[in-house]
């Protein structure tokens, strides 16, 4: 896929994903146009919530995809914030704080954003909402990192899968897909891989 193709399927992805809540702040101005002092009421709060999450998203999103300002470690504290914003509330998020200040534990950005993008596709996993925690620890000398979401039901997607696994035909991908090969690229930007572990409850994204 070329550049081009790339940059704008995942434009056409992000502006799908904006217009949901952007559309609920359209609502709930309509709403305010009542002359009930109840519906104006939770028109404010509903206002208020979708501004929350529109500014919650164009933060992630801009870590997430964004063309970093700078390459070298990325901030696990400030990626902890982020997911945390952005996530439902319903999500239990888990990103241990020991790894923040580590002097013995060094992430490359790309790393950084893969984490975040896995956040995102692993919250799409749950069907009932559920857990999210991040893994990271040193195996025989090199680094292990994993997203793991845990629930009652996973939803699973295996066409999606195989393109962050990289065995796909680009005639598969769509603005649909188009993150799960934006990571499988920064996968290999920085040479790893992705492997997945699923199971009715719980679903294992790992870098190796």
């Amino acid at each position: 896929m070329r550049d081009i193709d790339l940059a704008q399927g995942l434009l056409a992805k992000l502006c799908h994903d904006l217009s949901g809540v952007l559309g609920a702040v359209d609502n709930g101005i309509d709403f305010l146009k009542m002359d009930d002092d109840r519906t104006r009421e939770k028109a404010l709060d509903l206002l208020h919530l979708s501004a929350s999450q529109s500014i919650a998203r164009l933060q992630f999103y801009r870590k997430a995809y964004g063309l970093a300002k700078y390459v070298g470690e990325v901030n696990l504290q400030e990626v902890d914030s982020l997911c945390r914003a952005f996530l439902d509330e319903k999500i239990d998020f888990n990103l241990d704080e020991t790894y923040f200040n580590d002097p013995h534990l060094f992430l490359c950005d790309n790393t950084g954003k893969i984490i975040m993008c896995l956040v995102e596709v692993a919250a799409s996993c749950l069907i009932y909402s559920g857990a999210i925690r991040v893994e990271i620890e040193k195996v025989n000398g090199a680094k292990r990192v994993a997203v793991v979401a845990s629930g009652k039901k996973i939803k699973s997607d295996q066409e999606k899968y195989d393109i962050l696994i990289g065995k796909f035909g680009e005639d598969v991908l769509s603005a649909m897909n188009i993150h799960y090969y934006y990571i499988f690229k920064l996968a290999e930007d920085i040479k790893t891989k992705i492997k997945i572990i699923a199971s009715t409850n719980q679903i294992e994204f790992i870098l190796v």
